[in-house]
């Protein structure tokens, strides 16, 4: 069965299987149509992002692949692999920031200015400034919140199917959405937005719903990630997994300075407990008194 092939059938075995399985037999088998199911799968979520951040066809769809081929190659650190989304997400954000700066950097070196919003209206540039905002702040979540907030808002999943794939109860989901909804309302007021996190989360949900990822750009996305990718993709990736190392030593330095710190204070705790208990063990032998009269004088003995 050619790639083409199982992209057209919907319900085939392979559009059934969880990521964790699709991502198992990519690794084993190097399966390149289970890959292209999780593409198909993600893909809208991925390629919203990267528009949104972006705003340049070229540029998105650079990142997008980008975006897969770090996933095929780090799928094996992915903690829960039955759902990618929030990982993924997250990975897409940040290369997408990553080219955006780099190419803001070559237009300040250049002394160009950046190009005039000419062909939309003043309300589609607030409300593309708005989703942009939204990105950030979903971005800056805790995993547990931001993985319930993408599945059901920006995927489109109910709350029993976002409680199957995290594996959880349904409850905690609810419980889980509404914290991160509240979460996200409370940052959005700090930055003087006091808006509706449903109404903006619906308006995101459209717009992945609009992303609808071509099927060339599948096929590219599963080929970059068996090895195939084109030398801007290839280095957009390379920088997200050398930043993704750089944040892993510097988490692991944190902690080994966290270790050590405590190692020192619990030895001088225990040699301050040491020093005490050996003073506590001293015999303390009291003055001897000197007799006196009733009235106070001292009576002071004299050899004869």
């Amino acid at each position: 069965m050619t790639l083409a092939s199982t992209l057209g059938r919907p319900r085939t075995v392979l559009m059934l299987l969880t990521d964790g399985q699709l991502l198992g037999r990519f690794q084993v088998r190097g399966d390149q149509e289970a890959f292209a199911v999780l593409v198909q799968r993600h893909g809208p979520m991925v390629l919203g992002v990267c528009r949104r951040v972006l705003r340049d066809d070229h540029d998105t769809e650079d990142a997008f692949q980008a975006a897969f081929v770090v996933l095929a190659r780090k799928a094996r650190s992915i903690a829960k692999q039955d759902s990618v989304a929030s990982w993924l997400y997250k990975v897409a954000y940040r290369i997408a920031l990553r080219l955006r700066s780099a190419k803001v950097r070559r237009r300040e070196q250049e002394q160009l200015t950046l190009p005039k919003e000419t062909d939309s209206g003043l309300a589609d540039v607030v409300r593309r400034e708005l989703r942009q905002v939204l990105d950030e702040e979903v971005h800056r979540l805790p995993e547990k919140y931001r993985a319930p907030i993408l599945l059901c808002y920006l995927q489109g999943q109910t709350n029993e199917e976002a409680a199957a794939l995290l594996h959880c109860p349904t409850g905690t989901i609810k419980i889980r959405l509404l914290r991160g909804r509240e979460m996200l309302r409370k940052r959005l007021v700090k930055r003087g937005l006091a808006l509706s996190i449903t109404a903006l989360l619906g308006e995101a949900l459209v717009d992945m719903a609009q992303a609808a990822v071509p099927q060339p750009l599948i096929h590219a996305a599963a080929n970059a990630a068996c090895g195939g990718a084109a030398p801007a993709i290839g280095a957009l990736a390379s920088g997200a997994l050398k930043s993704m190392c750089l944040a892993k030593l510097k988490v692991a330095a944190i902690v080994l300075l966290t270790l050590s710190l405590a190692c020192v204070a619990d030895g001088m705790l225990s040699k301050a407990s040491a020093s005490h208990v050996a003073n506590v063990g001293e015999k303390i032998v009291p003055p001897t008194p000197v007799p006196t009269f009733g009235d106070g004088v001292t009576v002071i003995s004299q050899s004869r």
